[in-house]
């Protein structure tokens, strides 16, 4: 039962040994940009808009099928 468990597991000598590499740019800090009533009414508006939109195709593809 315990090799069964372990089936899906790495074995040890898999680990990676190398480090990523770093990003050439310097990285600007951003600052954090509050969430008001009038940029959650707009996200709200992009989303209802925006998923049937993308959606659209998928739905159209199945009626066709």
């Amino acid at each position: 039962m315990d090799s069964e468990s372990r089936a899906f597991e790495a074995p040890v000598e898999a680990t990676l040994t190398g480090t990523p590499l770093r990003c050439p740019r310097a990285m600007k800090t951003q600052k954090l940009v509050p969430w008001t009533v009038s940029r959650l009414v707009m996200a709200g508006l992009m989303a209802a808009i925006s998923v049937p939109a993308q959606l659209a195709p998928a739905v159209i593809n199945r009626r066709r099928a």
